[in-house]
């Protein structure tokens, strides 16, 4: 059992993948963890952007694979974070030859069925605001998984156009802007915020910009 003491000087990160699926999944962490830091990585880079976080903060990892060559490390660095802080890890994508999840360490949210928004959104559901199904539905999108039983059933309260639309228009938008963090971050705050894409002018305008 953690001390209040530990938890009341906690730091929150979301480190979460830069594609539509993880701007999503990193969105719906952040509603349900508003406090929390933003950092995008990738599988290859985990282990080394997990140091910005002291073992003591709760750390949130989104839609990022497991690198096999960077394995006994990550397990070492999970172990940690989890024996002296928090950590939970979720994602879809395939583990490790021979690793299970009851092999990692912390809480651990894992199906290869689902995309990491809607395994992220059904996490938190019970902490954010309903509207926040819209962002696990484009995520889900992004990631050609959304025709999942609750994905399909969290679009019956929506127009199936206009959020095709949304999804299309981040997933357009983000196209060629791999290392802008700064905005897919503000991206990120956005979806928090239940702000769709097509509220934010910059994000449009460079999807109108890859298709010319």
């Amino acid at each position: 059992m953690k001390s209040p003491r530990r938890e009341r000087y906690m730091d929150t990160w979301i480190f979460t993948h830069g594609d539509s699926d993880g701007i999503c999944s990193g969105a719906i962490a952040l509603a349900a963890n508003p406090n929390a830091h933003v950092f995008f990585t990738h599988p290859y880079g985990l282990e080394g952007d997990l140091g910005e976080a002291k073992k003591t903060d709760k750390i949130i990892i989104c839609d990022i694979a497991i690198s096999e060559s960077h394995l006994s490390r990550l397990l070492r660095l999970f172990s940690e974070f989890a024996d002296n802080g928090d950590l939970i890890y979720i994602d879809h994508h395939p583990l490790p030859e021979g690793l299970s999840k009851e092999d990692l360490p912390g809480k651990v949210i894992h199906s290869l069925e689902s995309s990491a928004s809607e395994l992220v959104y059904t996490l938190y559901q019970s902490k954010i605001d309903p509207l926040h199904a819209r962002t696990a539905i484009m995520g889900a999108i992004g990631d050609y998984l959304d025709e999942t039983p609750t994905i399909q059933r969290l679009l019956k309260r929506w127009d199936k156009r206009t959020l095709y639309f949304e999804s299309g228009l981040l997933i357009q938008g983000i196209e060629g802007q791999k290392r802008n963090h700064e905005l897919k971050r503000s991206i990120v705050a956005n979806l928090a915020n239940n702000l769709p894409p097509s509220f934010d002018r910059r994000l449009v305008e460079l999807a109108i910009q890859t298709l010319i």
